[in-house]
């Protein structure tokens, strides 16, 4: 992996991730190595008791004084949720903190030289080997931290909790957020979660909700939606030919379907013939690959960028200057 860079080093490293994963699955044969799938039982949780009494007495308080109605919960649970809500802020602000200091170090110099040229960085004197492992073992060191958080709050570990939808879920994180900055990590992780576990479950509890009342769909109402996606895709075609020159057979296969979807739409379209199997939920990589089409034709460094990589991203079509004044409000 250290002989690659770019692209290929991400492909590459999500591969010895799910190499490693099968590894532990099927290492327990001829030889047991791993014991095989049965994952890491009886896991410890921090005990939550001195945060019991607190809990209690705000509670009470709440309800004696503001909330009348206020139904208690029992303090227990709820003071093992706030332990797991206060250590998880403690890590996160530990991390920001080494990323933060690192970042300004001659370590993170000598990383933000690796990843803009090695050759150069090679040229100028930096270990180019030792920086990778470092970076590496950095990163590892983090994701071990949450891992042992995780690990405590399930107290179950098994191979199957690791899965590539995971892997590509933490780049979806970074590619939306923003690369090459703390606020941007931050910003794609709440954003892909709130999508992941609210929207997209919400909106197929929605779909669901309206099968078991019989809600009946105007063709009007579909052809109008049709019509708005015939634009956007149209748009969005455009676009990515006139910057990376794809050919013209996308556009052809997307107006085609559309074409058919608006002559399917001619009458009104009642929900329960809304297949079960097409839920949003169920459809995550879907939605997220086309998310990062999108992100990638639009605004490929981010919605919240570090001012460099937004300068090297910077869009063809959009002027230098205001992309600095745009770099100097961010910092």
């Amino acid at each position: 992996v250290l002989r690659l860079r770019g692209d290929y080093l991400a492909i590459v490293t999500l591969g010895f991730g799910e190499v490693l994963r099968v590894l532990a699955n099927n290492l327990n044969d001829p030889v047991n190595i791993t014991n095989g799938a049965q994952g890491l039982h009886g896991v410890a949780s921090p005990s939550a008791a001195f945060l019991i009494q607190p809990i209690a007495e705000v509670e009470t308080f709440l309800q004696t004084n503001f909330l009348p109605q206020l139904a208690i919960a029992a303090p227990a649970p709820l003071a093992q949720q706030m332990l797991f809500y206060i250590l998880g802020i403690v890590l996160v602000g530990i991390i920001m903190l080494l990323a933060n200091r690192l970042d300004d170090s001659p370590i993170g110099r000598a990383w933000t030289a690796i990843r803009e040229d090695e050759v150069a960085a090679i040229a100028m004197g930096v270990p180019l080997v030792r920086m990778k492992l470092m970076a590496f073992a950095t990163g590892a060191a983090c994701g071990g931290a949450i891992g042992v958080l995780y690990a405590a709050k399930q107290t179950f570990v098994s191979p199957e909790s690791f899965s590539l939808l995971q892997s590509i879920n933490i780049l979806a994180m970074v590619i939306i957020g923003g690369m090459g900055g703390i606020r941007g990590a931050l910003f794609g992780a709440a954003l892909v979660t709130l999508i992941n576990l609210h929207v997209l479950t919400n909106f197929a509890l929605l779909i669901n909700n309206l099968r078991n009342v019989n809600y009946i769909v105007s063709g009007t109402a579909i052809q109008v939606m049709i019509v708005v996606l015939f634009g956007l895709a149209a748009y969005l075609v455009w676009r990515a030919y006139r910057k990376a020159r794809i050919t013209l057979i996308v556009g052809m296969v997307i107006v085609g379907l559309l074409g058919i979807l608006a002559f399917l739409s001619a009458g009104d379209f009642p929900i329960a013939s809304w297949p079960s199997q097409l839920t949003p939920d169920k459809y995550q990589r879907f939605v997220f690959g086309i998310l990062l089409v999108v992100m990638m034709i639009f605004r490929p460094e981010g919605l919240l960028p570090a001012p460099r990589r937004a300068m090297e991203l910077k869009h063809d079509d959009e002027p230098v200057d205001e992309l600095l004044l745009e770099a100097e409000k961010l910092k």
